[in-house]
């Protein structure tokens, strides 16, 4: 599944203080750095990194630091995971960069199932904004599974 790498971690969490400071408030690396006490220095890196894939900006001089480059329900939790080269395929065979070199490829019967899952988890991870993200509260009444199916009147109709 999902497992996020440190990098993106911290570049989560440095999003989500300056999303709480407010769209044009500018935090400075030590700010971030001291509120989550992670190391300056990478944090750094990935604050450069988020600014290069244009979801922060820089400011100059004393007073200065990072701020948002748009509003949090304007970027998309993929932007981030994509700056750190996330994985959000389920399986080897589902990434389309690399050849799969599966031993089970001629003899597997799961494929489709496999890619049916991986498109609907893609398709969730691609709606999800960071403000939702942020946000999120799994207490609320909404669907606490994710399905392939989908419920219709007389029987469940396959996705895709």
């Amino acid at each position: 599944m999902l497992k996020l790498n440190r990098k993106t971690e911290y570049a989560l969490l440095a999003l989500r203080y300056m999303v709480e400071r407010g769209e044009d408030a500018v935090s400075s690396v030590r700010e971030i750095a001291a509120h989550y006490n992670i190391p300056e220095m990478l944090l750094a890196k990935v604050l450069q990194r988020l600014k290069h894939g244009d979801l922060v900006t820089s400011v100059k001089g004393s007073a200065g630091g990072y701020a948002l480059a748009r509003p949090a329900a304007q970027m998309g939790l993929v932007d981030v995971l994509g700056l750190f080269n996330e994985q959000t395929h389920l399986v080897d065979c589902m990434d389309t960069t690399d050849p799969c070199d599966c031993q089970q490829q001629d003899h597997c019967d799961i494929r489709q199932p496999m890619e049916a899952l991986n498109a609907l988890i893609s398709e969730q991870l691609r709606n999800f904004t960071l403000d939702s993200f942020f946000r999120a509260d799994m207490s609320a009444s909404r669907p606490r599974y994710l399905s392939i199916y989908r419920r219709e009147p007389g029987g469940d109709q396959a996705l895709g």
